[in-house]
């Protein structure tokens, strides 16, 4: 069991498995009964196509899980093509954006606020199930974002989990031709998020 778990918002509604790892029987594994209690828990508490979508996607999943139907995840048709694992930086292509919205957008500060929902609840739920199981800390963090609808929810759930969250603060550090979407960085970006964030990591671990 690791000492340290972190884990990154903006995930909670993303349950279903990303199309690159279709043809892995691991993506089913963690399907497990105490998961999908979450997944409708917290399903329970959106609204229209969101509840959903997430319905549908415990049921499938939950199905190639109990049903064993995994199994067929690790069939690969021969023109398939390798599957990828690993950091993926993506290259910046026609659509990327540019920098008049990158700008406006981390130049955007929002007025985070504290909430209590499901979705807080979850997350406390998540940390307290790692720290039973041997985990020493689990660390929340928010991703930076130019999706101002994202930005925001992060922003909130991040600040409700304090101190146990780590804010997006530095969006100067971004303010560059490194977006390949709104929510994805080119390998120069990721590489700077990935400093900034192992400074902000070094700090939250050593305190008590």
């Amino acid at each position: 069991m690791p000492r340290i778990v972190l884990i990154e918002l903006g995930t909670e509604r993303s349950y279903k498995v990303d199309s690159i790892n279709s043809l892995k029987d691991q993506t089913i594994a963690y399907h497990d009964e105490d998961r999908l209690h979450d997944m409708l828990k917290v399903g329970f508490s959106m609204e229209g196509s969101e509840s959903y979508d997430l319905f549908n996607s415990a049921f499938k999943h939950g199905m190639a899980r109990h049903a064993h139907l995994g199994a067929l995840h690790s069939l690969e048709l021969i023109n398939h093509g390798p599957v990828r694992t690993g950091f993926l930086p993506e290259k910046l292509t026609k659509s990327h954006p540019g920098m008049g919205e990158i700008n406006k957008r981390l130049a955007f500060v929002p007025d985070y606020q504290k909430i209590s929902n499901e979705i807080v609840a979850y997350r406390n739920r998540q940390a307290r199930q790692l720290t039973n199981k041997g985990v020493e800390k689990v660390i929340f963090w928010q991703p930076p974002s130019i999706d101002e609808r994202k930005q925001i929810k992060t922003g909130n759930l991040c600040l409700s989990l304090m101190p146990g969250c780590i804010l997006f603060d530095s969006p100067s550090l971004l303010m560059k031709p490194v977006w390949t979407d709104k929510n994805h960085l080119s390998h120069e970006g990721a590489e700077s998020l990935s400093y900034w964030l192992a400074g902000k990591l070094s700090k939250n671990i050593d305190e008590k």
